[in-house]
């Protein structure tokens, strides 16, 4: 799948591209020349890399991506390997995927690490940057107290168990879990659909705020907006919507909640009436966001996908 970065002078700013998705070889790509030395599989001994991770936003919210940057005047195209330390349970030892790749326990150095690679790579030159997304995983088993945890991450061009052709950081280097999550609960009579919303709050604080709940639009014969939500008795219906960014219209919920740390809130899904027509399962993914901007949506576990009713 082609991917292009805009070339333009330095000064303007880095430019980026945010990946998603998986494949058998996750390929962060920029869709320009490539030098010889590069179409031969060989890295541009011309460019010159390096990484950064900012940190999270909120107390609540992980880390989501990982930026390479290349300063060089040659473009590098080759391989990366990210190398982090082991999560303690309840956590999934692995904590996350990057980019798709998910990662593999192995020991370096007499260390037991958590290799992700090889992620095929393509990185303009001159201050071009690429975004490898974090994607967690093994949620909302989190325990209480955790703090934002930070483990460290290193990049390398090389795999490290063999040659540790290391990529210098030039920011942040600590990966920090999210620590406010949702799941969707699993629909246990397909004639009533997704009945239930659990948020999760992994954190030594309260969290007292909004949450955005956001899917894509239902079409006849359900109103637009699919479903209300419910709690403490006041319900809150959906709003049609456009979202800038992803360039489409949304049914967004805005809702208030209390979620005390280390406790759950859940939150009732009521459907809107549906046509005896509509049959099938009406699955929509669901997004739960702090506020609108895209840095700050929540993680899901599991299957995240809201389901309408299907009509007997």
């Amino acid at each position: 799948m082609p991917l292009s970065v805009t070339n333009a002078p330095v000064n303007t700013g880095r430019r980026k591209v945010l990946l998603a998705g998986a494949w058998t070889v996750p390929v962060i790509a920029a869709a320009i020349a490539a030098p010889s030395a590069a179409a031969s599989g060989e890295p541009d001994l011309q460019s010159a890399l390096s990484y950064s991770i900012s940190e999270v936003n909120t107390a609540w919210e992980g880390t989501n991506a990982v930026t390479i940057t290349n300063m060089g005047t040659g473009a590098f195209s080759g391989t990366l390997w990210f190398l982090g330390e082991i999560w303690d349970a309840p956590l999934t030892a692995a904590g996350f995927s990057l980019n798709g790749t998910v990662g593999e326990l192995v020991t370096v150095d007499g260390v037991q690490r958590v290799l992700y690679g090889p992620v095929a790579a393509t990185v303009p030159p001159t201050g071009a940057a690429v975004e490898v997304v974090l994607d967690w995983h093994g949620y909302p088993f989190l325990s209480v107290g955790t703090s934002n945890d930070a483990r460290n991450l290193e990049v390398f061009t090389t795999d490290p168990r063999i040659s540790a052709n290391a990529v210098p950081a030039t920011g942040g280097t600590a990966v920090r879990p999210p620590l406010l999550t949702f799941t969707v609960t699993p629909v246990a009579d397909t004639s009533t659909g997704t009945e239930q919303v659990v948020l999760y709050n992994g954190n030594n604080q309260d969290y007292v705020g909004n949450v955005l709940l956001e899917v894509d639009l239902y079409k006849f014969p359900m109103s637009s907006y699919g479903f209300e939500v419910v709690y403490d008795s006041v319900t809150y219906q959906g709003a049609k919507v456009l979202s800038v960014a992803e360039k489409r219209f949304l049914s967004r919920t805005i809702i208030p909640v209390a979620i005390p740390a280390g406790g759950t809130f859940p939150l009732e899904v009521v459907w809107a009436q549906l046509s005896s027509s509509a049959n099938g399962d009406l699955a929509r993914p669901l997004r739960v966001r702090l506020d609108a901007t895209a840095h700050t949506i929540l993680t899901g576990s599991g299957d995240v996908n809201v389901r309408a009713p299907i009509s007997v």
